[in-house]
This record gives structure tokens, sequence and C-alpha cells, in this order.
């Protein structure tokens, strides 16, 4: 099992990088790997939606759904992996500081096969 912590302040409230990062249509615009995401679920952002994702990652295309297990609208939220060749879990957590924001992204996969190969990467 691989586990990945990373954290960053953002000089924005907490509810701008709330909103901006439960966005699936503004992923792609921070996360490096990812070419697609839809939203496969009617309605806003909660626990229950699924999205599906398309990375390109060690030159492989990766096809990955997710579902939202935990939402907790301004402080924190988590997903889980339905399909795709990694099981994950992973989660956000945003914290305030003077007008800014901690934003904390964690995560475990469990890699297998060829992904066992890249696990440094992926820790890294």
């Amino acid at each position: 099992m691989t586990k990945i912590e990373r954290s960053i302040v953002i000089d924005r409230p907490v509810d701008e990088v709330w909103k901006f990062v439960h966005d699936p249509a503004k992923d792609a615009l921070w996360q490096t790997t990812l070419t697609e995401s839809e939203k496969l679920t009617d309605g806003p952002l909660r626990v229950g939606t699924r999205v599906r994702e398309v990375r390109h990652f060690l030159g492989l295309r990766i096809e990955l759904t997710w579902e939202v297990t935990e939402y907790e609208p301004n402080r924190k939220s988590a997903i889980r992996g339905v399909s795709g060749p990694v099981p994950l879990t992973g989660g956000y957590r945003l914290e305030p500081l003077d007008g800014a924001t901690r934003f904390t992204v964690s995560g475990e996969l469990d890699a297998h096969g060829l992904f066992k190969l890249a696990e440094p990467v992926f820790a890294r």
C-alpha cells in the first residue's frame, strides 16, 4: 500500500478553494496527469456522486471511476475507486489560515502488476 499526503497554502479563502477543487470540470487545470473528467451522477457533488476519469501516466492511458464517500463542505471530502487498474482511496482537507487556505491531499494506492513497478513514482 502506497500512502501519499501533500499540503499547500493557497492565498484564497476556504470557500473559493473548496468550490474550485470540487468542480470536476476544473480538475485538469491542476491535476497534471488528468486528460478527461466526467461526472456520471446528476446533481451537485455529494456522497454517492461518481466521476469517470482518464489519465495518462508513464505513457499509459488509465481509465478509472471514483465515488464520493465523505463530503463536509469547506472542511473535508473523501473518495474511493470503484473501477480501474489500481484500488485507491483519497481525500481533501481544507483549513483556514488568516484568509488563506491550507489544502491537503491524501491518498492510498494498492498498486499491483505493472503499476507496482511505478509505486515510487506514485509516492513522489
